[in-house]
């Protein structure tokens, strides 16, 4: 069983419904079969999702959300990691990373 720890900015300036876009991936990943649990905010979990609203991506230089994660990633409108890919595609490949 996988474990995924989540952290959201602020929301103060937010381009897009993060709430919405995080449900939906576990939704998908949970009925493609990937057994997974949201982490405890004591432990670190398996990957990390950093979820900025906007442009700005402020949360991202945060080093203490998700630091003890097996794998860390800065999810932000249109972007993820600091590369911009469209919000589907994105969806698709944490997805993949989940059920793998």
């Amino acid at each position: 069983m996988k474990t995924l720890s989540i952290a959201y900015c602020g929301g103060c300036n937010a381009a897009y419904d993060r709430v919405a876009f995080v449900n939906g991936l576990l939704e998908d990943a949970r009925a493609g079969g990937c057994a997974l649990r949201l982490a405890d905010t004591s432990e670190a979990g398996d990957i990390a999702l950093i979820v900025a609203g906007c442009q700005a991506v402020c949360v991202a230089d945060r080093t203490d959300l998700g630091a003890e994660a097996a794998v860390r990633h800065v999810v932000g409108p249109n972007m993820l990691d600091a590369v911009i890919r469209p919000m589907a595609a994105i969806h698709a490949k944490l997805k993949a990373e989940l059920l793998a």
